[in-house]
């Protein structure tokens, strides 16, 4: 019977401790270059069937002008429908009513706000898109299968810079 008892004892050996040091110091690595590597957002890219279809300023999206110029926080929904003819956009603010969306038509509501871009709604069966944190910075973004719609935030590019490395 002790024998039985001392197999079910857990040890931790210098090992395994090592080997949480090792992964934990990895991780932490991964989160920094991740970090470093981030690069503030300045457009949104919606496109769909892989052709980019609509671009805009984050600035514009999401800061509203007053009469002297100073930007007001402010939230923006965009209904995107799709039907035989592509892809057509409605843009309402938050307070207003929602346009209604026609019987048979399927869709997507994007809101962008001061918090990020969000996929507020959409009607395909998975709700994946619907699902996903809020993306913010250059390089997140937000895929709908169902509809071939990628909403993408797209940083500031880099005349010099290298779109790839190829070995």
């Amino acid at each position: 019977m002790d024998e039985i008892d001392d197999k079910k004892k857990i040890r931790i050996s210098r090992a395994d401790i090592l080997l949480a040091v090792v992964l934990g110091v990895f991780a932490l690595g991964l989160f920094v270059v991740q970090r470093i590597g981030s690069q503030e957002g300045e457009s949104l890219v919606i496109s769909w069937e892989g052709a980019e279809v609509e671009r805009l300023s984050l600035e514009d999206g999401y800061k509203g002008r007053t009469n002297d110029g100073v930007g007001t926080d402010r939230t923006r929904y965009c209904q995107m429908l799709y039907s035989e003819g592509g892809i057509f956009f409605r843009w309402y603010e938050e307070g207003e009513e929602a346009p209604k969306i026609p019987e048979g038509i399927s869709y997507n509501t994007l809101k962008l706000s001061e918090s990020g871009v969000s996929m507020e709604a959409a009607d395909c069966p998975d709700q994946i898109c619907v699902h996903h944190i809020s993306i913010t910075s250059g390089g997140e973004s937000i895929i709908c299968l169902p509809h071939r719609l990628v909403v993408e935030i797209q940083g500031e590019m880099e005349e010099d810079g290298l779109d790839g490395m190829v070995q």
